[in-house]
């Protein structure tokens, strides 16, 4: 016991401003555990996620790499420490078949943001070594099996995995996909997590002041735009609702998906403690017994009905972000013509996977896009040259 304080004492002052190795310090130096209770007791007896505890069980490295044992006013805390400097990282779910596309995405984050933005990008264990390619001071390679319960089970040669706790039905990809993007957020310290699919590309600088105002996070909501023409999407407002312990409400139905969102980590911690809460099951089996559901929709539902203000009261439809939905693949042209429809208010564009465009008319495109702004920035810049004062 001595020997753990010591450790837990020399790792806040030597990293007092760098909370992520402290913590990793402490649980390094404890029993690795998945009881919640054990969990609780390193820190004072009090479990950080107070009605979120039902996070956990979760795995070892999970909670040695974000440190999920710390005391329930820890946001509270963080939000002091940090009232001069904000802090903001971009969170990509990613595979193999995506690797290009991801390549393309991490380069434009490392151009487009600021150093202090820091990208986690969250693969399957089989596809680590491949992306650690992109690793690098500002990239972190995550294994998405780190993000999950002990309890889910991948099963060989196909694409499902099994939840020990509730087996059917099999928890299918894309729904996987959208827990570990729950998890990732839940995990992160930040004020801000910009969530990007591998798809997309920033166009343009961006930062922490691109997705938070006076301390509130950008609330993507595109009001009274869910409707029966859209029955997926009516679907996925009456899971939220349900998940959430809402009463039945009927359309139309605000639209909270957009291809560049924002999220508030505080904020989802409790929107998965509210989860747990109201279905009496851990959120992860919860969420990942759904046949139909849609992480964007859940969260802004919880913001709009069970926050509120002020949590919603940076609110905007603008995405931020061209996008193309469409299944049919671009050709060079019509890439070319897409980009040329990019906003000014727009910092990323996306073309769908899904639609099976090309990469290399993609990256055509997108070269194009880069080289023209440049040259506008340049010609802007030859225009109005800044006047050389002889002090």
């Amino acid at each position: 016991m001595v020997i753990r304080t010591a450790c837990l004492s020399c790792a806040r002052r030597l990293f007092i401003g760098d909370t992520f190795l402290a913590r990793a310090t402490l649980l390094l130096t404890s029993v690795a555990s998945s009881d919640a209770a054990q969990l609780s007791n390193m820190d004072g007896g009090q479990n950080y996620y107070g009605e979120f505890s039902a996070f956990l069980p979760i795995r070892p490295t999970f909670r040695m790499a974000f440190g999920l044992a710390q005391r329930q006013d820890d946001d509270t805390k963080l939000a002091a420490r940090r009232m001069v400097m904000k802090r903001m990282s971009v969170i990509t779910p990613s595979f193999a078949p995506d690797f290009e596309l991801c390549v393309d995405l991490h380069r434009s984050v490392l151009e487009c943001s600021p150093e202090s933005v820091h990208h986690h990008i969250i693969v399957p264990r089989s596809d680590i070594k491949l992306f650690r390619r992109l690793a690098g001071p500002r990239t972190h390679i995550r294994c998405e099996t780190d993000f999950l319960p002990s309890s889910f089970i991948p099963v060989p040669l196909t694409k499902f995995t099994v939840n020990l706790r509730q087996p059917i039905p099999p928890v299918r990809g894309w729904i996987l996909q959208q827990v570990v993007k729950l998890a990732a957020v839940a995990a992160s310290e930040d004020d801000v997590a910009v969530v990007v699919d591998s798809d997309i590309e920033f166009i343009r600088p961006f930062g922490v002041e691109t997705f938070l105002r006076n301390g509130v996070v950008r609330f993507y909501r595109k009001p009274d735009a869910i409707d029966q023409r859209l029955p997926k999407h009516i679907i996925w407002h009456q899971v939220a609702r349900a998940l959430l312990g809402l009463k039945p409400a009927a359309p139309p139905y605000a639209d909270y998906i957009s291809s560049l969102l924002a999220w508030n980590p505080a904020i989802v911690r409790q929107m998965l403690a509210k989860v747990a809460n109201a279905t009496g099951h851990l959120w992860t089996t919860a969420i990942a017994g759904q046949l139909h559901f849609s992480e964007w929709t859940l969260y802004g539902v919880f913001v709009d009905e069970a926050i509120g203000t002020p949590a919603n009261s940076f609110v905007s439809d603008d995405p931020l972000c061209l996008a193309y939905w469409n299944d049919g693949p671009l050709s060079r042209q019509g890439a070319i013509d897409l980009l040329r429809g990019v906003r000014p208010t727009d910092v990323a564009a996306m073309i769908s996977a899904k639609s099976r465009t090309p990469l290399a008319v993609r990256r055509a495109a997108f070269a194009g896009h880069r080289a023209a702004l440049t040259a506008r920035h340049q010609q802007t810049r030859a225009d109005d040259p800044i006047p050389n004062v002889q002090g």
